[in-house]
Order: structure tokens, then C-alpha cells, then sequence
């Protein structure tokens, strides 16, 4: 089992640094060597933390091809370099599948599923958790400091998006925001909130609000918070593309560029199931369209995730007190092996 393999104590400026990522590289796929090239020169990456893959270039496998191909290679290299607890970040990169489908061995019954982000699943790499997801994230809310031995789990996320141009540029505008420290000096703080009267939207609708006031009480960003907006209609109207460094919101179906601007290094999520059931097309999913037009961060879903998938509560305390991109999304996702795909550099660090 990697969790019990021996390797160097908990480090926190390794772990939160060049040597506690791993690169997971799919070399079948020219676009994920070279996002697996770029950003492994932008952020210093030993070589000994890249994995690479020989393994289907096509967004959904089966789940036996990813426990052979993925899962597996990806837990031996951990074990075989003594990886396991110096390793708290994985990335994925363009070109390594995206979905694991539904195991057909398993026959259905109400409630169970066993389709998942192939992210998701590398969470618990370590382990061996059951296949009927989803499974409770240690890590929410816990607003600390995150390590893999402690919690018991990996921060996933993807270099990832319709073009290799597009995937480059979440490398580039996340390492030239934090050189220029430049997160939140221009543009504005957009929440929109779901006006359907049931419990799961009023619990939605009360993470997206607790992020107003330690916005607004920024002075820096005094005049560029816009107040909440309950309504029927969308929040961003064609030709109201407000260029917007934070965003939290929901029922975004498609990406429409008239209706969403974005500064460099800017967060975005979209709070409707399934915006990521592709991010090849840009039209055909709200991450897709948001990667290819300058969204530097963000969390979706592949398929639908059902009730509380979120917990937007302290995204902005989060982004505010420092920590890194990786441990911002994470405390903010309930569910492990399941369907959330973190877009983004897992160094990524809006304020430092």
C-alpha cells in the first residue's frame, strides 16, 4: 500500500513547493508532453515527479483501463521513488482521460453509482476506497495547511482545456500573477445567487453570501465588489462582461464570452452540475469555454454530482490567507471519488 511505504517526514515548504507535485503525463499524447514540459520548467520540477503514462487518449475510459493504465502506474511510481509522503499535489495534464465510466460489472441499483472524475479517484490513490462513490473529504474546511500523510489523500487537479494553447496559459497567468502580485488589483468580485426557493440553493446561496463582507471589507477593493443579485434573470447579461478577478455563482449552462471577462490569475466557479462534462469543447461545457477564454482557476463537475457538491463558504478567506489553489478548491469540495475536477496549478497562490 503507497500510504505505508517509509519516505521523508512532512516538510511543509517541500510539500507546498516544487517537490511535493507530481506531473502525470500521458505519453501517447503529444499536447500532454508538452503541457507536462512547460510546466515542469515553469515550476522547477524534479524530474523523479513525473509520471508517465502509456494509456488511452480519450476523455472517458472504462474502469479497468484506468485502474491498469492510470491508477496503478501512477501509485507505483509513487511507491518505487519513495514519493508516497513527500508527494502532496498530483497534475494531471491534456491528454490523460478525464471520466471513468459506469463498471459494468456491477449491476445497478438505486442510489449507487461507480462513474467518477479520474481526478477524483486519484485522490484516495493511496487506498483502495469502494466504487460505489462518493466518499467524505478529510480536507473541507479545515483551513489549514495540507499535507498527504496527515489526511490520508492527494490534491488532484488538471492542466487542462480545449486547445494546448489554452492549457499553457493556466500555467503562465498563474505564475506571472503571483511574480507581479498582481491578484485583485484590477477588475471585480461578482457573486450571483440562485433564486429558487428549496433548501439546496439556500444552502448554496449562504457560501456564496458569507464571501461578500470579507470582500467588501477590503479596502483595497473598495467600489469593486458588486452586491449580491437574487433574480430570475442571469447575473451577467450579454454586454455586461464586467472583467472579474472572483466569481461565484450557479446555473451557467454554456460559456458565452459577452457575458463573462476575466482578469489574469482570475477564480471562477460556476455552481451548475456537470459544466465539465467536457473540456474539449467550448461550447459544449461552461469549464471548457471559461479554460479557453482566461479563467485561471475554477472547479467543476463531469457529470452530475446531485445535492451539496460545494461548500463555497471561505473561498475568498481562503485566497486571502494564502494558501495555494489546490488547498483552496479541496477545502471547499465535500466529496472524494466522485465527480469535482480541479482546474488549475495546484501552486498557484492568488495572495502571498
Amino acid at each position: 500500500d503507497a500510504a505505508e511505504t517509509p519516505t521523508a517526514p512532512f516538510n511543509e515548504n517541500s510539500i507546498r513547493a516544487a517537490a511535493g507535485v507530481l506531473v502525470v503525463v500521458n505519453t501517447n499524447s503529444p499536447e500532454s508532453v508538452r503541457v507536462g514540459q512547460e510546466y515542469v520548467k515553469a515550476r522547477k520540477i524534479p524530474a523523479v515527479n513525473v509520471c508517465h503514462l502509456r494509456c488511452s487518449t480519450e476523455e472517458t475510459v472504462p474502469r479497468h483501463v484506468f485502474t491498469r493504465d492510470i491508477r496503478d502506474p501512477i501509485r507505483q511510481h509513487l511507491i518505487s521513488h519513495g514519493l508516497t509522503r513527500s508527494i502532496s499535489f498530483i497534475v494531471t495534464t491534456m491528454g490523460v482521460p478525464l471520466r471513468v465510466s459506469s463498471d459494468p460489472i456491477i449491476p445497478p441499483m438505486a442510489g449507487v453509482r461507480t462513474d467518477a472524475s479520474v481526478d477524483s479517484e486519484l485522490t484516495l490513490i493511496g487506498s483502495d476506497p469502494p466504487l460505489n462513490g462518493p466518499i467524505p473529504n478529510p480536507y473541507l474546511s479545515r483551513d489549514e495547511v495540507f499535507n498527504s500523510t496527515q489526511f490520508g489523500m492527494y490534491l488532484v487537479t488538471r492542466l487542462d482545456g480545449p486547445t494546448v494553447e489554452s492549457a499553457l496559459t493556466l500555467i503562465r497567468d498563474a505564475v506571472e500573477t503571483e511574480q507581479n502580485r498582481s491578484y485583485s488589483a484590477r477588475g471585480f468580485a461578482r457573486l450571483d445567487l440562485n433564486p429558487t426557493p428549496d433548501p439546496v440553493s439556500e444552502r448554496l446561496n449562504a457560501g456564496i453570501m458569507a464571501n461578500y463582507k470579507p470582500l467588501a471589507h477590503q479596502e483595497r477593493l473598495m467600489g469593486r465588489v458588486a452586491p449580491p443579485e437574487r433574480t430570475t434573470l442571469p447575473f451577467f447579461r450579454p454586454g455586461s462582461a464586467y472583467t472579474t478577478f472572483f466569481f461565484l455563482g450557479w446555473g451557467y449552462h454554456e460559456y458565452s464570452p459577452e457575458v463573462f471577462s476575466w482578469t489574469q490569475g482570475a477564480i471562477g466557479i460556476n455552481a451548475d452540475p456537470a459544466n465539465a462534462q467536457t473540456l474539449r469543447d467550448p461550447k459544449a461545457s461552461w469549464v471548457a469555454g471559461a479554460v479557453e477564454h482566461r479563467l485561471t482557476a475554477t472547479i467543476g463537475t463531469v457529470s452530475d454530482p446531485g445535492k451539496d457538491f460545494l461548500c463555497l463558504s471561505n473561498v475568498f478567506k481562503y485566497v486571502k490567507a494564502g494558501y495555494t489553489w489546490a488547498e483552496i478548491a479541496y477545502m471547499s469540495i465535500p466529496q472524494l471519488s466522485w465527480q469535482a475536477v480541479v482546474i488549475g496549478d495546484p501552486l498557484y497562490t492568488p495572495q502571498k
